[in-house]
């Protein structure tokens, strides 16, 4: 594991499965029958995933998506950019790492003006039956 890596939107390669084969998974669709997703190395012999949802109103938002027997477990939202529609400069932007001991680290600023005016931290573990669950280091 770890993973550090920002997400190039405009170049990413990504993987498809047909919406059908993994239960849960048409709710990631955006209406489509194939869903697009990035493969993350397994964590508690689960199936990681990254699925873009670039779909609505904003330029790109990425959840995080635990996967047993073709069923999705959980989902949190870990990378992307989020505005009030004509508000420039004014925004919420956030992204994740997963470190060496498989603790998902989410960081969500808010910028107004195009400075940061406050960051959020979270961290979450994947537990052996595939739910994120909040822990505090």
């Amino acid at each position: 594991m770890p993973y550090n890596a920002k997400i190039d939107v405009n170049n990413v390669k990504y993987e498809t499965v047909n919406k059908n084969i993994i239960k849960g998974i048409e709710d990631f669709s955006c209406g489509d029958q194939l869903v697009r997703y990035i493969s993350l190395p397994k964590i508690n012999n689960l199936d990681l995933i990254l699925i873009p949802m670039d779909c609505g109103d904003f330029p790109y938002r990425f959840y995080l998506i635990t996967i047993k027997d073709n069923k999705i477990i959980s989902n949190i939202y870990v990378e992307g950019e989020w505005s009030e529609p004509e508000t420039y400069g004014n925004f919420e932007k956030t992204n994740f790492s997963i470190d060496e001991n498989e603790i998902i680290h989410v960081t969500t600023k808010v910028i107004i003006d195009n400075k940061i005016q406050s960051e959020n931290s979270k961290m979450y573990k994947v537990n052996e039956n595939g739910t994120f669950r909040d822990i505090q280091i």
